[in-house]
């Protein structure tokens, strides 16, 4: 009997033993908390010292890459601030500055970070010693501070991929697999790319070819669970969708502001997406529980960028700003061809300067844009709510505010919008019937200091709507005179950058004296027209669905899943733009070319003209 209690003491203590030896590392995983010194990058104000808080522990890597880890995010979002470049020579002094601190080592043969110019590409990566079996390789891409580097964002070329970042991730994968392949033998390997704004774009593509090396065996001891891909702001990289969709990419999380003008290049309606998972941060369209995030993220905003007692609140209408202008891009320029052969030089001439630069038309559109945009104009917004959008600071902000990033799954892709012709007076209510705005044909007031819809004029005086989808509004039309009235209510989708549906009427005629409400449900929206009574009467029977004396008309065109043909309910044409008219016994789109030219050159400017101004300012701090 005590020989059998000494058996059974000797065996626990094994046990304990080999448990101990399967969790050692775990529960010795080292962790890291400092500060870091950085400059604010001037977009919203002066130009200061400041510094932030980080945290690294050895443990984000022991667990598999296909589930996002919300700290690790926010590490890797200030790895990629520090890999902005420095100086007028734009070094990696600051990443390897944060590097030292996170004891990664790298030498010379690691750090590319020369004079930025035409189609290079910065970034530096090195290692870490996890444990006796296990390292860690961290690569980071330069996001910002980058010049004539710049240039290399608009070289969309006709290829699968977007040939600026193609051929900047090119060159990142192939150093990196030269150097995992000098891990010595029985180590495990873990791997995390991450970068800002166009070093997110090059990560994005990377990380993608890192997973496809180590799904083949490729890729040393390192397989496809041990890539860890963070990109912010990433832009649109590529056109093979359908591949990048796949279970293989799920370790590859791009964080985007739905009002960032920069992660809507290249255009979704061009065909363009992102490998792996995007993840919107919360807007008031996108997210029902939004109020404490928005007052966590204006609060880390003004601390980040250094906007004590200025606030750049991030609304709705930035949202419909934005996504008005790719569209009206992507309708004026309608294909990549056009781009790549009438625009691209132009554009990367304006960036890159020298002696012709002066006389570039690419030079003169970038003026022209800003100068008509900077000061909000009609639309009401200034350049400094993008730029505020784009911003490394915002992107900072935002990832401290999502706690554990629950709030990031529960994010809605799509919301609905409404656009209607200009001079047309409306009034919008809720379901309830309570008024949110009035728009008058110039300027939207609301009913309410904080709202969780968007309205705003587009330069042409348009009215651009936009609203949660999980919710229907009514807009109220009174006809002072008679009139014509063309509206389109439909789903933009976010993430992939377009429109998912649209619902057209085009040349709705209203007499004088005539009432009209538009159910604007973006799914299915309905017109009704009253003969008879008030606009507030029409509303009352349309909300209580005693609507039998008013004439009903459904949508005439409707545009479905990315299909780009029209089911009719007439044989009226569309109303034709300034440079696109549809022939509808072909069905095709045929330009306008004397226009062309000079709508492609404003439209690009919607892409371009934020981060002109950004960069502009970086230069002048660094001259």
């Amino acid at each position: 009997m005590k020989q059998l209690r000494c058996k059974t003491e000797r065996l626990c203590i094994v046990m304990v033993f080999l448990l101990c030896a399967v969790f050692l590392r775990t529960a010795y995983a080292e962790e890291i908390e400092d500060t870091m010194p950085y400059r604010t990058t001037g977009i919203c104000s002066d130009v200061t010292d400041a510094e932030y808080e980080f945290y690294y522990s050895d443990s984000f890597f022991s667990g598999t890459s296909y589930e996002m880890n919300a700290d690790l995010a926010r590490l890797a979002m200030r790895m990629a601030f520090s890999g902005f470049g420095v100086g007028k020579e734009s070094d990696a002094s600051d990443l390897l500055r944060l590097f030292d601190r996170l004891s990664i080592r790298y030498d010379d043969s690691t750090v590319h970070y020369g004079v930025p110019g035409p189609d290079t590409i910065g970034y530096a990566y090195g290692m870490r010693t996890i444990a006796d079996d296990e390292v860690l390789i961290v690569a980071v891409v330069r996001g910002g501070n980058y010049k004539e580097e710049w240039a290399g964002n608009f070289t969309l070329g006709l290829s699968d991929d977007h040939e600026g970042f193609r051929s900047a991730a090119d060159l990142l994968v192939k150093d990196l697999q030269k150097y995992i392949e000098t891990v010595p033998a029985g180590k495990n390997v873990s791997v995390l790319v991450t970068g800002y704004s166009r070093g997110a774009a090059v990560s994005n593509l990377a990380a993608a070819d890192l997973d496809k090396l180590a799904s083949e065996g490729k890729l040393g001891a390192a397989a496809p669970d041990d890539i860890y891909g963070y990109c912010f702001a990433c832009p649109l990289t590529t056109k093979r969708t359908q591949e990048a969709g796949e279970a293989l990419y799920g370790n590859i999380f791009s964080f985007v502001h739905p009002a960032d003008p920069v992660p809507k290049v290249a255009p979704g309606a061009w065909g363009y997406g992102r490998f792996g998972t995007t993840l919107l941060l919360p807007t008031s369209i996108h997210t029902d529980d939004y109020n404490a995030y928005y007052e966590n993220v204006s609060k880390g905003f003004r601390r980040y960028a250094a906007v004590d007692g200025k606030e750049y609140p991030l609304e709705a209408v930035d949202i419909i700003t934005a996504d008005r202008r790719i569209a009206t891009l992507t309708d004026t320029v309608l294909s990549p061809i056009i781009y790549v052969k009438t625009m691209q030089n132009a554009v990367r001439s304006a960036i890159i300067g020298g002696e012709n630069a002066a006389n570039n038309p690419g030079n003169s559109m970038i003026s022209s844009f800003l100068s008509g945009f900077g000061d909000g104009g009609t639309v009401g917004r200034t350049a400094g709510n993008f730029a505020a959008a784009h911003a490394p600071e915002m992107y900072l902000a935002a990832l401290d505010a999502i706690g554990d990033g629950t709030i990031l799954r529960d994010c809605r892709s799509e919301y609905g919008y409404w656009i209607v012709d200009p001079g047309v007076p409306v009034r919008v209510s809720d379901a309830q019937g309570n008024a949110v705005f009035d728009g008058d044909g110039v300027k939207c007031s609301f009913a309410a200091e904080r709202h969780t819809v968007g309205a705003t004029y587009g330069s042409k005086g348009e009215l651009w709507f936009d609203f949660p989808r999980t919710e229907t509004y009514y807009a109220v039309i009174t006809a002072d005179k008679d009139m014509t009235v063309s509206f389109r209510c439909g789903v933009f989708d976010t993430i992939a950058s377009k429109e998912a549906t649209r619902n057209e009427y085009t040349g709705v005629a209203l007499k004088k004296g005539e009432t009209a409400v538009v159910v604007l449900n973006p799914d299915e929206p309905v017109l009704y027209i009253g003969q008879t009574g008030s606009a507030e009467e029409l509303l009352a029977a349309v909300l209580s669905g005693e609507v039998s004396d008013a004439r009903t008309v459904k949508a005439n065109r409707i545009y479905q899943d990315g299909q780009k043909t029209w089911d009719s309910a007439d044989t009226k044409e569309p109303t034709p733009t300034e440079a696109v008219t549809r022939d509808s016994s072909k069905n095709e789109t045929k330009s306008s070319v004397p226009r062309l030219w000079i709508l492609s050159a404003v439209g690009c400017m919607i892409v371009v003209g934020v981060i002109v101004a950004v960069t502009v300012r970086r230069k002048r701090r660094n001259a």
